[in-house]
């Protein structure tokens, strides 16, 4: 069948094509462009951004642009304020996807600009504002940004929802706070608590902590401590009839309460903390961010809210003003440009301690990562040791070598505890075996979301994938350079160090444990080594999953380890498995035993005794009623580098029970702040001074002390019960409470 078509018919078709084609590339081009920018964006392609800022000026609607300034500029986290955030307790890039940061501020600024004056009032109109008037605070230009807040303010005061209004108002006063516009946070003040829902314990909190940092500026301490201690004492007696939804906000304020309540027993409590950001060579870092954070909440996110923000100078200098006395974790702001090839020597756990007595000093400076040589690049490690080399560093006394088993999504890293003072040395890969990342505590635990089996294996899966690095320290035991830092551009990016440990084939037990078999792999690591007790691996398998048949406890699970433990310590003299020993006979308050053991722990450790070790056994001889020798213990612990990872909340105890007076006592728990009881942040140095205030209403107070104290120490926990039920001694049943709950 032939079809024709008549001159006139083509001419017809022609001319609709022709007119078509004009309305495809002005409306439907744009549309296509649209979505595959998105999904260049989605998919992390590294011209995503330039793709669609193309698109973003085309024949697109408003709402689509409006939509796609919300979802790829608009950051309603509030978290992407410097590409990476460094800390004590670790670090982490800012965007979860990078979604934010793929826009330079540059780029970003017009379209923010117009979204604020033209675009919808949605959920992320407040961040929007919040975003753009915290990038000018941040580049020194304070009146534009409170230009945008204003104009975001009318419109939602015109046009908006009232809970929008309320919280762009917060926005708003949060920052005028931070920039001393004291006058423009009354009046926000006064319209927030005009408006606000008593019932709205969240919002409430926020109000009332914005208006106390506001009242700390202005050195109005005992007018701040005021407010926030009513506002938690009418949480407490709500009975339920106020509205507190987001815990972390009460936390927050009981822990400026805490370091109100402190400030209050000092003469001069607000002091001053200035300090420096450069590279090594003296080179300053202008623009970069400092955070000073309370250590209770050193883990949680960075917002731009937080109290304690700035940016260095020109110099790199920066200054906080107005202080508060309490224990702070400094946190850098940086972006990727400044960190490239570097890293900071923070060390773990490290602290800023303000007791109020003088002003501080804290430089920050960003060391050159240390070049690895060898192993790099995935080698394959077949005999039963290996050399490891590096790039030796100026005035290091000593190295520490860690290991991290890689996974996807996650990675568990373990220090190798042993001092080396050239910058090669070989490393037996049966010391790596040892080195446990994982255990089975009970059964529940293999029915975790994250559980997997092939991480009981640690560094003894030949099917696994495993990186190193080196830490180089001075003859103090402070960190200089370490390889763990930030190689992002190609120059930086030389010897991978990774590596793969093949000196061993997986044994059939090792099989069963990979198939999810849990228990028959169990039972026949129990068979081999009844069949051979020498065989180390195991062994170790045995102590990492013989929590499939305890009853949940730690206890149990630790008493069922115990022999096997022993049989690896005797056989291989590390000092790993005998720190397992001690734990469990310190716990059982078995002293013969203990003591035969730590006797044994100092003959196999490498490098004497940690902060952490130091601390523990000084503990071990309280319990014990040796006293003195506990003191000097303690002592060691506390004066080492590495003070920090050790618990010296039983040095406070051993001082009362000296009959040491509780502001001495106080003093040395600001000196040697805790960090965590159990899962929740102690401050000590609080607990301890709440206790002196409440011995001054007390007659019989220092014998209370001392018989509960005795109590703690003889390990009578059915009688501690018993003392905490019926005492209305509060600071001291808090204390009491806290120890229980670090040491029972």
């Amino acid at each position: 069948m032939r079809i024709k078509l008549k001159v006139k018919h083509l001419t017809w078709m022609l001319a609709v094509f022709l007119i078509i084609l004009p309305a495809c590339m002005i409306f439907l081009f744009p549309q296509a462009e649209l979505w595959i920018a998105k999904q260049k964006i989605e998919n992390g392609e590294p011209d995503a951004n330039v793709k669609l800022l193309e698109v973003l000026d085309k024949k697109i609607t408003k709402q689509q642009r409006y939509d796609a300034v919300q979802t790829y500029m608009v950051d309603p986290a509030d978290s992407s304020l410097y590409d990476i955030n460094i800390s004590p307790s670790g670090s982490g890039y800012t965007s979860t996807n990078g979604m934010y940061s793929k826009f330079s501020w540059d780029e970003k600024l017009p379209y923010l600009q117009d979204y604020i004056e033209n675009g919808p009032l949605h959920s992320e109109y407040p961040y929007a504002v919040k975003n753009l008037a915290f990038y000018y605070q941040q580049h020194g230009e304070p009146g534009i940004s409170e230009e945008i807040y204003a104009q975001g303010l009318k419109r939602l005061e015109q046009n908006g929802d009232p809970f929008l209004l309320q919280e762009l108002q917060l926005f708003s006063l949060e920052a005028s706070v931070q920039l001393h516009d004291f006058l423009g946070a009354e009046n926000l003040l006064k319209e927030l608590k005009e408006y606000a829902d008593p019932s709205n314990m969240d919002l409430q909190i926020q109000i009332a902590k914005a208006e106390a940092e506001m009242q700390i500026q202005q050195g109005q301490i005992e007018l701040a401590a005021s407010e926030v201690g009513q506002i938690l004492t009418d949480i407490e007696k709500s009975d339920g009839d106020i509205t507190l939804t987001d815990s972390v906000l009460y936390e927050k304020l009981q822990a400026l309460n805490n370091r109100l309540e402190y400030a209050l027993l000092t003469d001069e409590p607000l002091k001053k903390v200035t300090g420096r950001v450069s590279y090594a060579d003296g080179t300053p870092i202008p623009g970069a961010g400092v955070f000073l954070r309370d250590t209770a909440f050193a883990n949680y996110s960075i917002f731009s809210n937080e109290e304690n923000h700035t940016e260095t100078n020109e110099n790199g200098e920066f200054t906080f003003d107005q202080i508060l006395p309490g224990n702070y974790e400094v946190t850098a702001g940086l972006s990727m440009e400044m960190v490239d090839g570097y890293m900071i020597p923070f060390e773990a756990g490290e602290i800023l301690s303000i007791d109020g007595s003088k002003d501080e000093v804290y430089d920050i400076t960003l060391e050159p990562v240390i070049n690895l040589v060898q192993p790099v690049n995935e080698t394959v490690i077949q005999e039963d040791h290996f050399d490891l080399e590096w790039e030796p560093v100026k005035d290091a006394s000593y190295y520490l070598l860690e290991f991290t088993i890689e996974k996807e999504g996650a990675s568990y890293s373990v220090k190798l505890d042993n001092r080396i003072t050239s910058h090669k040395t070989t490393i037996e890969l049966e010391d790596l075996y040892a080195l446990s990342t994982n255990f089975i505590l009970n059964e529940q635990d293999t029915k975790e979301d994250f559980f997997e089996p092939a991480s009981l294996l640690s560094f003894s899966n030949p099917e696994g994938t495993y990186s190193w690095g080196v830490s180089a320290y001075d003859s103090q035991g402070q960190l200089l350079r370490s390889s763990g830092g930030y190689r992002l551009s190609e120059e930086n990016i030389n010897n991978i160090p990774m590596i793969r440990l093949q000196n061993r084939k997986l044994t059939n037990a090792d099989e069963l444990l990979l198939d999810g078999k849990l228990k028959e792999a169990l039972q026949e690591y129990k068979a081999n080594v009844k069949k051979d007790d020498s065989d180390l691996h195991s062994l170790r398998m045995i102590t990492a999953m013989i929590g499939l048949e305890s009853d949940g406890t730690w206890e149990n699970r630790t008493e069922l380890a115990l022999p096997y433990y022993i049989m690896l310590a005797e056989q291989t003299e590390n000092a790993a498995y005998v720190w397992e020993i001690l734990d469990y006979y310190l716990y059982q308050r078995d002293w013969d035993n203990y003591n035969h053991w730590f006797q044994q722990y100092t003959n196999w450790t490498n490098n004497g005794l940690d902060g952490y070790a130091a601390s523990s056994h000084a503990s071990a001889l309280l319990f014990q009623g040796k006293i003195e020798q506990a003191r000097t213990f303690f002592q060691n612990a506390a004066a080492g580098s590495d003070w920090n990872d050790a618990n010296l909340e039983n040095w406070f105890v051993l001082e009362l029970l000296d009959r040491k007076s509780m502001e001495e006592v106080a003093d040395l728990a600001m000196q040697y702040p805790s960090q965590y009881a159990a899962s929740f942040y102690t401050d000590w140095s609080i607990i301890l001074h709440n206790m002196n205030e409440e011995s001054k209403n007390v007659d019989n107070y220092q014998e209370e002390l001392q018989h509960v104290l005795s109590l703690y120490i003889a390990g009578d926990i059915p009688a501690l019960n018993t003392w905490i039920e019926s005492t209305n001694l509060e600071a001291l049943k808090v204390f009491i409470q806290q120890l229980k709950e670090m040491h029972f």
